[in-house]
């Protein structure tokens, strides 16, 4: 299965950036994420706020050669932060798009304040936009004790929508520190409108006389919350937002978040991650284009956090398509979850990275690929698209059980294909199957991240098979056999690491069966099982596919798990077969001729003529049928004015004077039938001459055929 990170739906790519002011390098190891130099700014606040913007960049300590831009928001007490993207960069909302980010709230626990929120807005202000700091958390609006609420909401960042992330609980009965009154205590999640009136709740006054001389404190209402979260626990947490456009009216989307649905380590999936689906109303955003200012805001108290963003995603960037697929070489078939594979067996990793859509080239591409231990590299190679490939890959390129290299060229839509190919083989010395673990692969670069996880499949340890041929066993058979007998071959297949069952029929996979050099097919060989449990099997080579004398017969098996047996070899001699008059008919006749005292010439003969020649000595053999035939006689012993000839199409020759060659003929199959008269007509083939003076009556001669093996006559 693959993951790819860093694309907005039907959307297109733009350079990534923030303006503002930056900072030293990270201290603390980061997840990967994308370099931020112009998409984002970092505004300078109104001097009648008496704040300074305390949002800041600073680079990434990547634990991948990338090094992200991190987003630090506040990193101290009393800070009010914000960063927003241009005008021109404004987020799309009439599309679906998705985006992901790593969120770090330091790791002061209990002691942690104020909190961030994600908003998106259309305020007047624009890329100035900012509320109050503590509870406001830079876009809620602010509580000065008034009892009527749209005071609070004027205050707060307008045409809003936010999705806080508070690491303090306000629930003091007094104003400006109440807002999550009436909700779960500890660190949450929560969205609402900043700047709308219902968001705000009364919930009592601090004053004197039953309330009528206090000041009014506000709750604000949570929608859609994820309660009972640690935020501020020292750990990179990821969130994955997923926007679903509206359709037709009302204009009412659906963003769906999502917490800690990605390990920073591993950045493997987790099973601990958490999600709420809000509705976004795009006219209380007064969003007429559809298009939104987004980013982040957050503040601190006397309780104070170092909170950082790193984006992994950003919608309008560019779409790759990221492919990887693992091939179990030997059999060329993919490797996919579950998947076994045998010690030894040649394995190979691909990769491809196919830039389809964009408007700025990924850059400064590092391939990150975590490479279990049971996986030995023997040699890997990148390819760019028009022949330009970079330096051979080796084991020497693995550090730590990782293969980081950059890629010596950007991917554009000039340059937009990157193929790499790692080959290498599985290893396991144990006893035991080794479960190779999915892990996730990165490609990282300036403004896109591609991200692919790998197949879990197990690695077995070798079992030696063995096949033996006879009894007593063999690995070098000699069978005799007669001309037209099956050959019938017994042997067994085991294990030979004495586990039980020795042989299971049910891990049998294929025979390789070559016979004097070609393999034979399924259909020219049967295997049969004579005991399954114990691999005792019979295979029969039917005898037209053997030749006469020395045929030389390899058998090797493979089992489903890929191991493959010793080989074997088996000797049939055939012996040499026979040369015989198949059929001769015993009685054969010429037709009727009338005499009137002329010469007869080829009185023809009747459709009793059957001589047939059968030859199973091999393909190539050769042989001679000679005839002779006794003078024509009565029963009362005339004899006939005429004589018995054979005429081979271009002379007549008299059967009576002795033998006559009929036919000589080379064998075009191992078994070989050849008709003899079949092949003669009116002018070839064995006639009757009658003189002139031939007396009417009925003759009988007595025709001998002689069959030689060779067209001499030896």
């Amino acid at each position: 299965m693959k993951k790819i990170i860093g694309l907005g739906l039907a959307l297109f790519v733009i350079f990534l950036g923030v303006s503002g002011r930056a900072a030293t390098v990270d201290s603390e190891e980061s997840p990967p994420g994308l370099r931020l130099r112009e998409v984002f700014k970092i505004p300078a606040f109104d001097p009648k706020l008496k704040k300074e913007n305390s949002a800041q960049l600073i680079k990434g300590n990547g634990k991948f050669s990338s090094q992200p831009d991190v987003i630090n928001v506040t990193n101290n007490r009393s800070q009010l932060g914000a960063i927003w993207s241009k005008p021109e960069f404004r987020l799309d909302l009439s599309h679906d798009l998705e985006t992901s980010m790593w969120i770090n709230f330091g790791d002061r626990g209990q002691d942690a304040g104020d909190g961030m929120a994600l908003v998106l807005h259309n305020d007047p202000r624009g890329v100035a936009a900012i509320a109050s700091d503590g509870q406001s958390l830079g876009v809620w609006g602010q509580d000065q004790g008034d009892s009527k609420p749209n005071r609070i909401a004027t205050s707060a960042i307008r045409n809003s929508w936010a999705l806080e992330f508070d690491t303090y609980s306000n629930q003091d009965k007094s104003y400006a520190h109440a807002f999550d009154l009436g909700e779960p205590a500890g660190q949450h999640i929560a969205a609402n409108y900043p700047d709308d009136t219902h968001t705000y709740v009364d919930r009592g006054t601090n004053g004197f006389f039953f309330g009528l001389f206090g000041n009014h404190y506000y709750g604000m209402v949570h929608q859609n919350p994820i309660n009972d979260i640690k935020l501020s626990d020292g750990k990179w947490h990821h969130l994955s937002l997923k926007w679903r456009a509206p359709v037709g009216k009302p204009r009412i989307g659906q963003l769906t978040y999502t917490i800690d649905d990605k390990d920073p380590d591993t950045g493997m999936p987790t099973t601990i991650a958490r999600s709420q689906t809000a509705d976004v109303d795009l006219n209380k955003l007064n969003a007429t284009d559809n298009r939104v200012y987004w980013g982040f805001t957050g503040a601190t108290g006397a309780n104070y956090e170092d909170a950082k963003v790193i984006f992994e995603s950003v919608p309008h960037i560019m779409d790759i398509k990221a492919e990887m697929s693992v091939r179990d070489l030997q059999t060329n078939k993919p490797i996919i979850d579950g998947d076994k594979v045998i010690d030894g067996r040649k394995i190979q990793y691909q990769y491809k990275l196919n830039y389809t859509n964009g408007t700025q080239p990924w850059t400064n591409i590092w391939m990150n690929l975590p490479l279990d231990p049971h996986f030995k590299l023997d040699i890997g190679n990148i390819k760019f698209m028009g022949g330009h490939t970079q330096d051979t890959i080796t084991a020497k390129d693995i550090k730590a059980g990782h293969l980081r290299l950059r890629l010596e060229q950007p991917l554009s839509t000039q340059q937009n294909v990157i193929q790499i190919s790692l080959v290498g083989h599985a290893e396991n010395d144990d006893v035991k199957s080794y479960h190779m673990p999915v892990v996730n692969q990165i490609f990282n670069g300036d403004n896109y991240i591609a991200e692919m996880i790998t197949p879990a499949y197990q690695v077995m340890p070798r079992r030696a098979l063995n096949l033996s041929l006879g009894n007593p066993a063999t690995d070098n058979l000699s069978l005799d056999l007669k001309r037209q007998a099956d050959a019938e071959i017994t042997g067994t297949i085991a294990y030979r690491d004495n586990a039980q069952p020795a042989w299971d029929s049910t891990q049998f996979d294929t025979v390789s069966a070559i016979l004097d050099g070609k393999k034979l097919t399924n259909q020219q060989y049967k295997l049969t099982w004579v005991n399954p449990q114990t691999g005792q099997f019979k295979l029969t080579v039917p005898n037209q596919n053997l030749k006469v004398g020395q045929n030389k017969l390899t058998l090797t098996v493979t089992d489903k798990d890929g191991t493959t047996t010793n080989q074997v070899q088996a000797n049939l001699k055939v012996a040499p077969g026979h040369l015989m008059i198949k059929t001769a008919a015993a009685t054969s006749s010429f037709k009727p001729a009338i005499v009137d005292g002329r010469a007869k010439q080829h009185v023809a003969r009747r459709d009793d003529w059957n001589v047939v020649v059968s030859d199973d000595r091999g393909k190539g053999s050769q042989w001679q049928l000679q005839a002779a035939a006794t003078t024509p006689k009565t029963d009362t012993g005339q004899k006939l004015a005429g004589d018995v000839v054979f005429n081979d199409g271009k002379q007549d020759q008299p059967l009576t004077n002795g033998n006559v060659l009929i036919k000589q003929h080379q064998t075009t199959s191992e078994r070989d039938e050849h008709d003899v008269d079949q092949q003669w007509d009116t002018k070839r083939g064995i006639f009757m001459n009658l003189q002139a003076n031939a007396v009417p009556g009925q003759y009988k001669t007595v025709i001998t055929w002689t069959l030689n093996n060779t067209p001499n006559g030896d």
